[in-house]
Parts: structure tokens; sequence; C-alpha cells
């Protein structure tokens, strides 16, 4: 994922811990098929973790930016 606008970003976060809500209900309704969608929510999680770590950078370079004030 490239750097994008924080309103870009949090949509796709957004959209991202949508699809993991709608995992969960989906390993709760079919627990024989859990196992396989357990690796799909792990797959969902990582790109959570990866827009997450991105996104703090940013704003802590606008906190420091606050901080010179």
């Amino acid at each position: 994922m490239e750097k994008q606008n924080p309103e870009e970003t949090f949509r796709y976060k957004n959209e991202l811990d949508k699809l993991r809500s709608k995992l969960l209900e989906k390993i709760s309704q079919y627990p024989k098929i859990a196992k396989e969608i357990t690796v799909d929510l792990n797959i969902v999680n990582n790109e959570i973790k990866a827009v997450n770590s991105m996104s703090r950078p940013e704003k802590q370079m606008q906190k420091e930016g606050k901080d010179d004030v």
C-alpha cells in the first residue's frame, strides 16, 4: 500500500474493520470451515497492522511539528 492521504487511509482501515467483523461472524456461523476463514482473518489482521504502522509515523511527525511551536 502506498502512502495516501489520511482520509483514504481512514476509509481503507474502516473497510478492513468491516471485513474483519464479517469474518468473525462467519466463523461463528460456519464452525466446520472456521480454520479456512481464520486464514483470511489473519490476512486482514496483518493488513490492519500494516496500515496502523504507516499512520503512526505520520501522527508522530504532526505532534513533533506542534511541539516546536
